[in-house]
């Protein structure tokens, strides 16, 4: 792999640092239920992050290919592990179950092997290319049908987070309701991130700045910690402790 400094690289870097941050300052809530899952969210931004810095660091088309399916590792995990944290966050904590989350990962499973074998079956993106337009060029794509079926469900995913944020809401008063508020605002900042990117609107036809919008949404929510009392989240129930159980495997 050849690698050079490329400008492009310095937002997903500066995202990459933040994330890792974040995720350094959620340890001391770790303990909870809600805590670990904010931790496995910034971790994955976090190498989400890394991978697209590598990706535009690289020279070769096959290495941009390369990190390009790396960060997917990331972006699979991010709208699942954001609805898990929205359901503890609301107090419904009885949905995770075993079998309600090996249903959510359904589908970031089989995309991540649409991914991998996109080269034999190009069911994610018809062609990735150099596009020698920009200096130093950057990697292009055009997407297949699998990649707008993997965009239909993470955007299910994050607007059913934003439901149970309004709901609560609508039902909290006092200083959870303008947490609540909050929270809500900024959950809808990836949103429009993602949408002027898939879009191609100037200036992120190349810069994708999702990653940088999940950062400070993740900002946001650090917020929310000092203020909550995070312990009640820590549901004695057997699935909500292998639940944690899993994260703590995941985290160390």
């Amino acid at each position: 792999m050849n690698f050079a400094y490329n400008p492009y690289m310095l937002l997903p870097l500066f995202t990459l640092v933040m994330a890792l941050f974040l995720a350094y300052r959620g340890l001391r809530y770790r303990t909870t239920a809600m805590g670990k899952t904010y931790l496995v969210l910034m971790l994955a931004l976090a190498w989400w992050s890394f991978a697209v810095t590598l990706e535009h660091f690289s020279l070769d088309l096959s290495a941009k290919i390369f990190w390009i399916q790396m960060s997917y590792f990331g972006i699979t995990v991010m709208p699942v592990v954001w609805l898990i944290f929205t359901l503890l966050y609301t107090k419904r904590e009885k949905w995770i179950t075993w079998r309600n989350l090996a249903i959510l990962f359904i589908l970031p499973a089989i995309t991540l092997v649409m991914v991998w074998t996109n080269g034999a079956l190009h069911l994610m993106w018809k062609d990735i290319w150099l596009n020698t337009s920009f200096s130093p060029p950057v990697d292009a794509v055009t997407h297949n049908w699998w990649f707008w079926i993997h965009s239909l469900y993470s955007y299910s995913l994050l607007l059913l987070g934003n439901i149970f944020l309004l709901d609560f809401y609508r039902k909290s008063r006092g200083i959870y309701r303008k947490q609540a508020g909050i929270l809500l605002l900024a959950a809808f900042v990836p949103w429009v991130a993602n949408i002027l990117y898939i879009a191609g609107i100037k200036p992120f036809t190349v810069i994708d700045p999702t990653p940088l919008a999940f950062a400070v949404t993740g900002l946001l929510f650090y917020g929310v910690f000092p203020v909550c009392n995070c312990s009640i989240l820590l549901c004695q129930s057997p699935m909500i402790l292998s639940y944690i159980a899993l994260l703590t495997v995941l985290l160390f």
